[in-house]
């Protein structure tokens, strides 16, 4: 369960209780402002966040923030630490491992269309590495599909091609949404508690990884 957003003083990222010193939220908000995502607008963004369209540049970062944040407690429970085997091996046969809070493999993360230049499997447990990879994998399928989550149970799009978290059929979307639409910029509505989320996705992708 979150604590409602608008209640974080300082953060309002749904990890705000876990990473009490705001270092998350400034390490993803560095690496969205890097990236395309402040200049896309998704064609379902209002089912995220209804006042998107209008928002400025600040904003429209901290909505992204706030979403990847609310990604990460269905996919690593807000640890670092977290772990997750696989069902498919790469291209060796070798077991793949996702880490960290947005549950990357590093087989993945160094991918050309990724291009995390990721050194160790160990760096991926690290929040700001994580997360810098993790944005550039949501820019690059919402910037290729224009939507942020998939709705199309036969055909994965946007963050849902990447995690199945983003995937309405695993039931997650709706809670995250829920979460960044309480954002107090997106809407008029004050921030609801997420949840009955499960730990782990129930199917994890294997297309785009």
């Amino acid at each position: 369960m979150f604590a409602p957003a608008c209640l974080a003083s300082l953060d309002y990222a749904a990890w705000a209780q876990k990473n009490q010193d705001g270092s998350w939220t400034r390490a993803a908000e560095s690496a969205v402002a890097n990236s395309p995502l402040i200049r896309l607008n998704p064609a379902d963004i209002t089912q995220f966040c209804p006042n998107y369209p209008k928002l400025a540049k600040p904003d429209r970062r901290k909505f992204w923030v706030g979403l990847i944040s609310a990604m990460s407690k269905p996919e690593s429970n807000f640890k670092p630490e977290a772990t997750y085997r696989e069902r498919f091996r790469d291209g060796k046969g070798k077991p793949v491992v996702s880490r960290g809070l947005l549950q990357i493999s590093i087989e993945s993360a160094n991918q050309k269309r990724y291009d995390c230049d990721i050194r160790s499997p160990a760096l991926l447990h690290d929040p700001v590495i994580n997360l810098a990879c993790g944005v550039r994998i949501l820019s690059k399928w919402v910037s290729t599909d224009g939507v942020i989550a998939s709705r199309n149970t036969q055909q994965h799009q946007g963050g849902g091609r990447y995690w199945s978290t983003l995937r309405a059929q695993n039931g997650k979307v709706s809670a995250i949404a829920e979460f960044t639409r309480g954002l107090p910029f997106c809407g008029p509505r004050q921030q609801q508690r997420f949840n009955g989320i499960r730990l782990r996705p129930a199917v994890r992708a294997t297309a785009a990884k």
